[in-house]
């Protein structure tokens, strides 16, 4: 069994192997403050909560910063599933307090899909699929589904049995000594190719879940553009 001591060299060393790529995802999560992680958008409407009502309002407000900030730090460690479920159920989350907000019923189990409707209905959010939030907030659910009910291994498997699908990152290994260790190839989380045009690196949903984060961004600006 390992020691204390050779987990903690195990994750230095993991810490260290990822770190570079690790920044570039902080970058990309474009958090405003010093930690790189907190939303540029976010609900701030609930600032004392007298009665039911209030408490549920700010008890979803409250969830909707900290979904964000679970959900990026996800992305920027490489989780790239367990960030696009965590995105969607942020924006469930801020669809949902928009509703009460405006008290508006909806059923106890609602899903992502019916709470955009619901809003669309209401104007919330533009009725038109077509339209730019819309058309993010349908991405995300469907993003979300592909994750949660296996979509992609049920009905699109070669996507991930070769042949690499648009959920997916592939990039080319510019230095090969950063991934030999011990004299073997390692990658760690990670999927190391190697073919024609030399050795390539792999992220399994790391698209999608770019994809998640910017449609995400997207809807929150729409729905807190002064935040």
């Amino acid at each position: 069994m390992n020691s204390l001591e050779d987990l903690k060299g195990r994750l230095k060393w993991m810490d260290e192997y990822h770190l570079e790529e690790r920044a570039e995802r902080l970058k990309e999560i474009g958090g405003p403050g010093v930690g790189g992680l907190e939303p540029r958008c976010s609900p701030h409407f609930i600032t004392q909560a007298d009665t039911e009502k209030g408490k549920e309002l700010m008890a979803l407000q409250d969830s909707i910063s900290k979904l964000w900030n679970e959900a990026a730090m996800c992305y920027v460690n490489g989780q790239f599933r367990a960030s696009i479920v965590l995105f969607a159920t942020l924006l469930e989350a801020a669809l949902k307090y928009e509703l009460e907000r405006r008290n508006i019923d909806f059923p106890e189990r609602f899903t992502l899909g019916q709470c955009m409707e619901r809003c669309g209905k209401h104007h919330i959010l533009p009725k038109n699929e077509k339209d730019r939030v819309t058309a993010a907030a349908i991405k995300v659910n469907n993003y979300r589904n592909d994750v949660v009910h296996a979509n992609i291994e049920r009905y699109r498997p070669e996507s991930l049995l070769g042949e690499k699908g648009p959920e997916h990152e592939v990039k080319p290994v510019r230095d090969p000594s950063r991934y030999i260790k011990d004299g073997a190839l390692t990658g760690d989380g990670e999927t190391i190719l190697l073919g024609r045009g030399g050795l390539s690196i792999i992220y399994w949903y790391k698209a999608a879940a770019k994809n998640t984060l910017e449609c995400t961004k997207e809807v929150l600006k729409f729905l807190y553009p002064s935040a």
